[in-house]
């Protein structure tokens, strides 16, 4: 069994010097043990002298990185459109395009703060493996919902995947006819990654060792470990490092997502560690069976229409 994989995470001028957590997060990609090296995909605004202000000077960049991706993506004009003018997308289609390795664990460069050695156990199979969000954090058209097979709660900040399994064809289907229209593309691409997975066999970390803390207190500590995944929660924004602290537990690796990123000092404290190096766990995962695609459904409503009334609010002055 191949056990080669590169880490790739989606990196930028802003994050590198505007964000005081970026540094430190990039700094425990370190603690993954098994990695072949690591892999910075530009958001359209890195430079090689740019990786010499991150704790990873070896980075590997791909200067050609836009005429490669370019090149890939012509037959492909719905997708270019989405990758174009939704930097999120690069995630998936620049990862996919630019890793020449087998696997690849795609973490975010911000927010991924792994917190003790650990090893990636890499599948035997095509699998995309994932951290299981508070909610279905997807965008797309209503009735989407009903049109492919698709996992309930795909995080894409520590995912696991080989670049093969990414279908351009299957992308470009989902661009043209899940996705035009939408006045915000964000989530958008968790939702490509939610389809590509259930195309698969799906996995997710267990949320004892891997989990996503959104800074909203959605759910408890318990509900994390337990993996579960709500359609909607209650809403207590974290407001400190102290008040984070319990929501993290003792998982080896955390994704500060949303709010709960300039508390990221909480993630940096010590937790009691493995030797050898923690062997991170996964679980099989299933696509949503009919009754979980009409929540689905209602989900995608509400936050179309919801933002549709703020944008003409906001037209309206």
């Amino acid at each position: 069994m191949d056990q080669a994989f590169d880490i790739a995470c989606v990196v930028g001028k802003k994050p590198i010097y505007d964000y005081p957590w970026t540094p430190h997060a990039l700094a425990t990609f370190r603690n993954i043990t098994n990695a072949s090296k690591i892999l910075f995909i530009s958001d359209g605004t890195l430079e090689e002298s740019d990786r010499d202000s991150t704790p990873i000077p070896s980075a590997v960049i791909e200067p050609a990185q836009e005429e490669i991706v370019a090149e890939r993506l012509a037959p492909y004009p719905h997708l270019k459109r989405t990758r174009d003018v939704a930097l999120c997308w690069r995630k998936l289609v620049d990862v996919a395009i630019i890793s020449q390795s087998k696997w690849v664990l795609l973490c975010d460069a911000a927010d991924i703060f792994v917190r003790e050695k650990v090893t990636i156990p890499v599948p035997s199979e095509g699998s995309f493996t994932y951290i299981r969000e508070d909610i279905p954090g997807y965008h797309a058209k209503t009735f989407s919902a009903f049109r492919e097979p698709i996992v309930k709660g795909c995080n894409t900040g520590f995912v696991l995947f080989r670049p093969e399994d990414v279908d351009l064809e299957f992308l470009e289907y989902i661009c043209e006819h899940h996705l035009p229209n939408l006045r915000d593309l964000w989530w958008s691409e968790q939702y490509a990654f939610g389809l590509l997975a259930a195309r698969t066999r799906p996995r997710y970390w267990i949320g004892t060792q891997v989990r996503v803390v959104s800074g909203l207190g959605m759910r408890s500590d318990e509900e994390m470990s337990a993996d579960v995944v709500k359609w909607w929660a209650p809403k207590k924004r974290v407001m400190s490092d102290a008040e984070l602290s319990p929501y993290l537990g003792n998982a080896a690796v955390v994704h500060l997502a949303g709010t709960s990123k300039p508390f990221y000092r909480a993630a940096m404290e010590p937790i009691p560690s493995s030797d050898p190096p923690l062997s991170l766990s996964s679980k099989e995962d299933r696509a949503l069976n009919f009754g979980e695609q009409i929540l689905f459904s209602m989900r995608l409503a509400y936050k179309n229409t919801t933002q549709f009334v703020s944008e003409k609010r906001h037209a309206q002055g």
